[in-house]
């Protein structure tokens, strides 16, 4: 943003030229007082502060399964200072622009103006709710497929008392999809790929452990969607069909390799 650039005021909403040069906050942001309203306004991030934030993000992101695995959080005390400031600073950066734009497009004073509100906002929502489904059933993925390493002979069993040939054989199978599929699904990557095997897992699941669920969908669905595979097979069909939203690394590669768009919201495809 150059000092004889007009801008939009994000107070008063109207375009002026700015009496001096920007400033910039602690977390990057320029800021600039508006000669009409006397307000002061935060713009988003250039692209060189959210390259750099990004960057951050994703390489502690990329030391989550060496966390997870037993090297703990301790090994990397800066990063895991610096992870949420740049994440703050990155939703912050996006909600600005997303301020910009809804006064851009929106004209004040109407039922048109409510309405887009509560859609836009609405819909603003979808990313965060898709994060939160991905952190919490891609955790819940991986303890259930850490289980069967640790459990192996128990779950033997149980495969046997389901008919399912092979069964060590499908018990590492199952773990491994499990695991590494939780792991994509948590930090979002390949999170549409990783998908389909962690679907087609809890069909199985259903079709051997829970075959009088299957055949109650219809008579009996409260039977059907109490098992315990319905949840994981639903979060697996929600990030399939959805995608992983924006937080998520499928996202930062696909702006960084340009990737398409899903929606008006940057969910990667």
């Amino acid at each position: 943003m150059q000092t004889a650039d007009p801008y939009l005021c994000l107070h008063c909403r109207q375009t002026v030229t700015p009496l001096e040069k920007p400033k910039r906050t602690i977390m990057g942001f320029p800021k600039l007082l508006c000669p009409l309203c006397k307000q002061e306004s935060k713009y988003p991030l250039s692209p060189g502060y959210t390259a750099l934030y990004g960057t951050l993000v994703a390489a502690n992101v990329l030391f989550l399964p060496y966390a997870l695995l037993g090297g703990g959080f301790k090994a990397s005390p800066f990063g895991m200072i610096i992870l949420p400031f740049a994440i703050v600073s990155l939703v912050k950066s996006a909600r600005i622009k997303w301020d910009l734009e809804f006064i851009n497009t929106t004209p004040p004073g109407t039922l048109r103006f409510a309405l887009a509100l509560l859609v836009r906002g609405a819909s603003k929502l979808q990313s965060p709710l898709l994060l939160a489904i991905r952190l919490y059933w891609g955790w819940q993925f991986v303890a259930q497929g850490t289980l069967k390493f640790r459990d192996h002979m128990t779950y033997i069993e149980r495969f046997i008392g389901w008919n399912i040939p092979f069964p060590s054989l499908n018990v590492y199978l199952a773990g491994t999809v499990e695991l590494v599929g939780g792991i994509l699904l948590f930090v979002g990557l390949a999170s549409r790929l990783a998908a389909f095997p962690l679907i087609f897992t809890m069909l199985v699941a259903y079709l051997t452990a829970e075959p009088e669920a299957v055949k109650a969908i219809f008579s009996d669905p409260d039977q059907f969607v109490s098992a315990a595979p319905f949840m994981f097979l639903l979060a697996s069909v929600i990030v399939l069909v959805f995608g992983p939203g924006i937080f998520s690394i499928d996202h930062l590669l696909a702006r960084r390799f340009g990737g398409v768009r899903g929606t008006e919201d940057g969910r990667a495809t």
